[in-house]
């Protein structure tokens, strides 16, 4: 249940570290449980969760080795529970994707190079990023629009998992740091049907009422047609389409 999950996880924010809990969410900013026993177990929402196991403990309960632990694993990486998108740490979720498309630029790079007299080095001026590397400057730029790709699929992935989880306050900072709500997966399907297919009223009455509110609902339909109406029908949310009838919406039969 997500109120649970999300009522678990703040008292694991505010007090799971005993003593220390203040000052680790300040410092560490991830959710965690420690136990006398030396583990701890913490959660990166939406990202994974680490167990850890070190029996030596500090003055207040805590494994030691954990601690350091979890406070360089939050200094190296975005999973502070405040850190925002403009965080200059890693993220996991999309770095991977970086270097995944540098090695598709090394080949590109490698190719470039081939058809030139001296492979090496137009391979060094490619990398370099000085005088000559115009073939370069053309790949950096299709590597940007696929990387830039491939960052807007998973932040589409990201607020359609919100919607199907109800996770309505990540659907909030979403919109608050700036990210359209009004996107589509491979089948066309928005973030209002996948809210309609799960029966979450408080997500689309959000998304109709506060985000996306000069958008015809019936005007939404996915690649078979269907629109968040027929989703709400055909999984038998009546809430949902008693809500959609007070709207208003001609609903058909």
């Amino acid at each position: 249940d997500p109120q649970t999950v999300r009522d678990c996880l703040t008292i694991m924010f505010m007090c799971g570290m005993y003593d220390y809990s203040g000052e680790f969410a300040f410092k560490v900013g991830i959710p965690s449980k420690s136990g006398v026993s030396g583990a701890v177990v913490s959660v990166v929402p939406n990202v994974m969760g680490i167990a850890t196991y070190s029996p030596p403990l500090d003055e207040m309960g805590n494994s030691v080795r954990a601690v350091e632990f979890l406070t360089a694993l939050s200094g190296t990486f975005n999973f502070h529970h405040f850190d925002g998108d403009n965080s200059d740490k890693l993220d996991p979720t999309q770095d991977f994707l970086h270097y995944q498309y540098r090695g598709r630029k090394h080949r590109a790079s490698l190719s470039i190079a081939s058809a030139n007299n001296s492979p090496r080095n137009s391979l060094k001026r490619s990398y370099s990023g000085k005088s000559e590397m115009g073939n370069f400057e053309l790949e950096e730029i299709k590597e940007n629009s696929v990387l830039a790709d491939a960052k807007s699929q998973l932040r589409t992935f990201r607020i359609l998992s919100y919607c199907a989880a109800g996770d309505l306050d990540a659907i909030k900072r979403s919109f608050l740091a700036g990210h359209d709500l009004a996107v589509m997966d491979y089948d066309s399907r928005s973030p209002l049907h996948i809210a309609a297919s799960f029966g979450h009223l408080e997500i689309v009455k959000y998304l109709h009422e506060e985000v996306l509110v000069d958008v015809d609902i019936l005007s939404l339909k996915d690649r078979w047609n269907g629109t968040p109406v027929d989703d709400a029908k055909r999984e038998g949310h009546t809430h949902l389409v008693q809500y959609f009838k007070s709207q208003n919406i001609d609903i058909p039969n």
